[in-house]
């Protein structure tokens, strides 16, 4: 087991564990995990976060990334990574303020923006969504999916005109980007 934890680079092995003897409850209680979490450095409590994030194990991320922002460790992408675990446990509105705080912290958090411009439109608030996208293109002027993004908002908010010249800048920018070539083609028949 030492070497297959060496083979894989398990910066702390100190044996196997094979769970819990009560199988409905979990190997590290919250207060447990909380009490662990305290004891790290802010770089460290950050990288675990980022770890446990991209692990998708979201409810230790949120505690983790709260913890983060109560200590002030970047508070951005802190707050940026919490709404991310806060969306993925399905707390839609908190996350959507920990977007917005993420972007009050730092007005140049472009994938704050971009995620913000779909959850709006997914919630059909278009002009928001037209908002935060056009700001993504604002920092990344080459980035066909935000392009697309603020089209398809403008489409559902009736700017057919605008729509289809923000299509069109899509498809200049990536002409295999397929919803906008489908956002397209309905702006052509609706024209005709």
């Amino acid at each position: 087991m030492r070497n297959l934890a060496s083979k894989y680079s398990v910066e702390t092995y100190d044996g196997w564990d094979v769970g819990n003897q009560d199988p409905s409850k979990p190997l590290v209680s919250i207060e447990g995990f909380q009490v662990f979490m305290k004891s790290k450095m802010d770089e460290d409590l950050f990288n675990l976060g980022l770890r446990l994030y991209d692990l998708d194990i979201d409810d230790k991320a949120i505690i983790v990334f709260s913890e983060c922002l109560k200590r002030n460790v970047k508070p951005d992408i802190s707050s940026f990574k919490l709404a991310g675990a806060l969306l993925a446990t399905g707390k839609e509105d908190e996350g959507i303020k920990h977007l917005e705080n993420a972007v009050k912290m730092n007005p140049k958090y472009v994938d704050a923006y971009f995620n913000l411009g779909a959850i709006y439109y997914d919630r059909g608030l278009y002009s928001k969504s037209v908002e935060n996208y056009r700001k993504v293109y604002l920092f990344r002027p080459n980035d066909d999916k935000a392009v697309y993004g603020f089209a398809a908002a403008e489409y559902a908010l009736g700017e057919f005109d605008l729509s289809l010249e923000d299509c069109k800048k899509a498809l200049t920018l990536n002409p295999k980007n397929e919803n906008a070539k489908v956002l397209f083609d309905m702006l052509q028949h609706r024209s005709k």
